[in-house]
């Protein structure tokens, strides 16, 4: 399954499934907006940086 972020002004993440365009799940645990997101080479991690100055470490076992 092919699995994508989008970061949001409501300081979340949401993961999408690509070849529906579904969402899967809504992350949210930072204080303030999330500017950045990328995925570890196998698709397990996701690290998030916000501007409320922390980075956040995210399994991804979908």
């Amino acid at each position: 399954m092919e699995i994508k972020a989008s970061t949001s002004a409501d300081y979340t993440i949401k993961l999408w499934h690509i070849s529906t365009g579904q969402q899967l799940y809504t992350l949210g645990n930072h204080s303030d907006w999330v500017n950045s997101v990328a995925f570890s080479p196998d698709g397990k991690t996701l690290v998030s940086g916000s501007r409320d100055m922390t980075i956040k470490v995210w399994r991804c076992d979908i």
